[in-house]
């Protein structure tokens, strides 16, 4: 018997990619935050930096996931790119 292949809705990708650059606007306001107080070459700045780009690696993984998940879907690129004015409205709602 053939194993099916699992697959996550599209709008839980949507819901995700939007989660995710929320992480990743905040991120980088923590990375600014932390350089102007201890350096750039701070460990906690540093720390930070690495958190960030590893964030952006499961962004990018998680782009390949969905476009393979749904070819047919034209938006499926800005699942997880493209959102930062969205994202970026959520975050200042909140601070």
């Amino acid at each position: 018997m053939a194993r099916k292949e699992k697959r996550m809705s599209f709008d839980r990708h949507q819901d995700i990619g939007l989660k995710l650059e929320k992480m990743r606007l905040q991120l980088i306001d923590l990375q600014i935050e932390f350089s102007n107080v201890y350096g750039k070459t701070s460990k906690i700045a540093r720390n930070c930096e690495t958190v960030h780009k590893q964030l952006d690696q499961l962004k990018s993984v998680c782009d390949n996931q969905v476009c393979s998940e749904y070819p047919e879907r034209e938006d499926a690129i800005k699942v997880y790119y493209g959102r930062s004015d969205e994202a970026a409205e959520h975050v200042r709602r909140k601070t």
